[in-house]
């Protein structure tokens, strides 16, 4: 079953659908009456738009356009992909340009690539450029573009800005390799510190200790002698 409606225009769209006689009715959404936008079905076997749905449901009213059987957003379904290949199929007629015969599953790319009426942003937007214009204007502005033309210093700041940061990230790791083998060097100069400590205080007892038998041995020879007198 086919409509024979006059052409229109997509709801939020930059083009028009070409020879509205082609179009199956089956293929419409009862809600707004042109060919499904990212179609949806319900439990209860219905297709529609998923904009078109959504908002519906967002109201008051919680039932299927369709059958009025209750509904919610949680029960939707992508439409299968046969549904969705035969939508992409239509052609369509872009508003900018005036380019036909473009199938509607290609619109997409024909705005990110070739319509010459679409506003681009400048090449220089990442340098900040705030030009934006229609596609066909591009090459003209950018012969004139201070932005681009600062491209090449940028590039070659850049280059060596980032060189720079090589080489200081590299002495970066080399003076934290040196710190840390400093601080090692400092662990084992307090630990030989500690042990020539350790060292002095056991020759100081050894010392002494012999001190201290000499004395006790002489004091007893000592004594001895003065017995016998």
């Amino acid at each position: 079953m086919s409509s024979s409606t006059t052409t229109t225009v997509k709801k939020n769209k930059n083009f028009i659908y070409f020879g509205d006689a082609t179009i199956d009715e089956d293929f419409t959404c009862p809600i707004c009456m042109e060919p499904f936008d990212m179609p949806v079905c319900t439990p209860c076997d219905h297709t529609f738009c998923r904009e078109c749905i959504e908002s519906w449901l967002d109201k008051d009213t919680k039932l299927c356009p369709t059958c009025r059987v209750s509904l919610n957003l949680n029960s939707l379904t992508p439409a299968s992909r046969i549904i969705c290949n035969k939508i992409d199929r239509y052609l369509v007629k872009c508003l900018a340009c005036d380019q036909t015969n473009i199938p509607r599953g290609q619109f997409n790319d024909h705005c990110q690539k070739l319509c010459a009426k679409i506003d681009v942003p400048c090449r220089g937007a990442d340098l900040q450029c705030p030009w934006k214009g229609s596609r066909d204007d591009l090459q003209r502005h950018l012969s004139i573009c201070a932005y681009e033309q600062m491209r090449p210093v940028l590039n070659d700041l850049r280059t060596t800005n980032a060189l720079l940061n090589e080489e200081n990230n590299k002495h970066q790791n080399q003076i934290e390799h040196l710190t840390a083998e400093l601080e090692n060097m400092r662990e084992e100069f307090i630990q030989v510190s500690n042990q020539l400590q350790r060292l002095r205080e056991c020759k100081f007892h050894t010392d002494l200790f012999d001190f201290l038998s000499r004395y006790i041995y002489f004091e007893g020879i000592q004594g001895c002698y003065l017995k016998q007198k």
